[in-house]
């Protein structure tokens, strides 16, 4: 995002005038009024038009400048901060005989988040501008909001580097490289070409396969940078077990009662294991394993290459949910009520957790998420609420719910887990919205249950990656920065979304929509392909950048032959 806008303002100049778009939180002292306080001034993005001297007329007629106002507003690309909207601004009337223009967002009615979207002019573009024009010395902006100059600015480099120049300084600067400001509105139109330049390094950075299963037996592959199909395989059951790739192979599990091996290129099936049960569980691959659990109770470990069974153990429920594992250790819950840890290598019991399943509906419990990270086991209860416990021990450390939804249905509303490798644990669930956690503690660091201010609550899963969160609304999805809650973009589709927790891997992003799987830029937001199917998709999708490789190496050879 530009810095070329902030609480003081965002100052393009003109050939005829000097006004400038203030984000307005300060009276406003114009041409035609001493001072002029504007209407809720501190929630719009106001115009202010040139000062008029003492004495002498205008430089330009004010119909001229409120023309001019107007198109800039057209040629000017906002984004909103609060809910991601983009779009020109939107003129909202005037006050004080013509004194300013107002834009809002038209999505949330706000305008504290409503930025000039200018993300390529930022320090770096200013610097290029300044070598590009012989460096020339600068006005020397001071901090008042009216820019006041103080001393000139013969090193703009070093001025940036040792003064850390606010937003609106940066602008006064930036301003005085593009005396025209029709020459700084080009530069801001660079953004199409920035997003066909986005659209070219996803289509580079995104070279693999996306895999996901269907409620017609079939699991597809299709191309992460296109869309298009590549292959599909057919089981002989229903796929709710989403796939895993690994290295050249992709496992799931089917209501046929076997766990699939195919190769991840062709879609040939390598070796398949016949278990006692439909197996719902998605697999989880490790150290030259595949470990799953089925409907008989059973946990399975498999030969990763060749399928043999290394070793099972029994509980005394159905096996739902998909394990997790540390380099030694399989975690997995049964709808006996039990959290299992058990030894990779021997298939051995280390411990179990059992809870106090009176209240609660144990056959709920083998659906439970497990996930380790932070040296602590975590699931949730068939009572929607978090648990952690120790890894080493199955010592319960803490339990995390919503005290008020518990107290009025006995469940938690904790539906969703993500976690990422600072420690931090994301929940979600359709009445409580997001809650960030402190991995280690349980510390509740912010809770958010609407999307942005007085919008749609948040009524799906969601993901965190790389610092930024993707949560699912009932038509939308939105991407918001964790820390600070700034968001970054969002998309909007016709119809529901969040049946599953939104994929993202690199630059890409896959959502399921009902019978379509939808690839976004992870980056940004645009819409890069989607894929329709006959039947409605039935697992999350898995992104495999590995099966990039392995398709170059595969045909390097027949190439090189040719």
């Amino acid at each position: 995002m530009s810095r070329f806008i902030g609480e003081n303002g965002f100052y393009p100049k003109w050939t005829q005038g000097v006004g400038r778009w203030v984000h307005q939180k300060v009276p406003v002292q114009t041409g035609t009024m001493p001072l002029f306080f504007p209407p809720e001034a501190n929630q719009y993005l106001v115009w202010v038009p040139p000062k008029r001297g003492a004495f002498g007329p205008r430089k330009v007629s004010l119909q001229d400048e409120i023309s001019n106002s107007i198109r800039e507003l057209n040629l000017i690309p906002f984004i909103c901060t609060t809910c991601g909207w983009k779009g020109p601004g939107q003129e909202l009337g005037y006050a004080g005989e013509r004194s300013y223009y107002a834009l809002r967002c038209p999505e949330c009615l706000g305008s504290e988040g409503l930025e000039p979207d200018l993300r390529e002019l930022d320090e770096k573009s200013i610097l290029e501008q300044w070598v590009k024009l012989g460096k020339p010395v600068l006005e020397n902006p001071g901090a008042a909001p009216n820019i006041v100059s103080i001393k000139p600015i013969a090193d703009l480099k070093h001025w940036i580097k040792s003064f850390d120049p606010m937003p609106n300084e940066l602008a006064y600067v930036g301003q005085q490289l593009w005396p025209n400001f029709a020459t700084f509105i080009t530069e801001a139109q660079r953004l199409d070409r920035y997003n066909d330049q986005n659209r070219e390094t996803f289509n580079e950075e995104v070279q693999g396969t996306v895999f996901f299963g269907a409620e017609d037996n079939k699991l597809y592959a299709v191309d992460a940078s296109t869309g298009q199909l590549r292959w599909n395989y057919e089981a002989g059951g229903n796929i709710f077990s989403s796939p895993v790739a690994a290295y050249d192979t992709v496992y799931f599990g089917s209501w046929d009662k076997k766990l699939h091996a195919l190769d991840a290129l062709t879609g040939e099936l390598k070796w398949s294991y016949k278990t006692g049960g439909k197996i719902n569980s998605t697999p989880l691959v490790i150290r030259g394993t595949v470990c799953f659990g089925s409907w008989d109770k059973i946990l399975y470990a498999l030969d990763a290459v060749s399928g043999e069974l290394m070793w099972t153990y029994k509980t005394g429920g159905r096996i739902l949910c998909s394990p997790a594992a540390t380099s030694s250790m399989v975690y997995f819950s049964s709808e006996d009520g039990k959290v299992y840890a058990i030894d990779l290598d021997t298939g051995n019991l280390k411990w179990l957790h059992s809870r106090d399943m009176a209240d609660a509906d144990d056959k709920e419990f083998g659906y439970g998420y497990i996930g380790v990270a932070n040296g602590l086991v975590y699931f949730i209860g068939s009572d929607e609420k978090l648990y952690a416990l120790d890894s080493e021990s199955g010592r319960l450390i803490w339990t995390f719910y919503d005290e008020e939804r518990y107290a009025e249905n006995s469940l938690g509303g904790i539906e969703h887990v993500s976690m990422q490798q600072e420690g931090l644990v994301l929940c979600s669930g359709i009445y409580i919205g997001l809650r960030l956690l402190d991995g280690k503690t349980g510390e509740l660091l912010w809770s958010r249950e609407e999307l942005y201010k007085a919008g749609p609550a948040i009524s799906g899963p969601a993901s965190i990656a790389d610092g930024v969160v993707y949560a699912l609304g009932y038509d939308m999805i939105i991407a918001f920065d964790m820390m600070t809650g700034k968001v970054i973009w969002r998309y909007s589709k016709d119809h529901t979304l969040g049946r599953f927790v939104p994929s993202v891997t690199g630059r890409i992003i896959c959502i399921v929509q009902e019978k379509d799987l939808i690839a976004l830029d992870a980056m940004t937001g645009d819409y890069r392909w989607s894929y329709h199917g006959d039947e409605e998709i039935s697992t999350c999708p898995t992104v495999s950048l590995y099966s990039a490789l392995l398709d170059v190496s595969k045909r390097a050879p027949s190439s090189a032959a040719a």
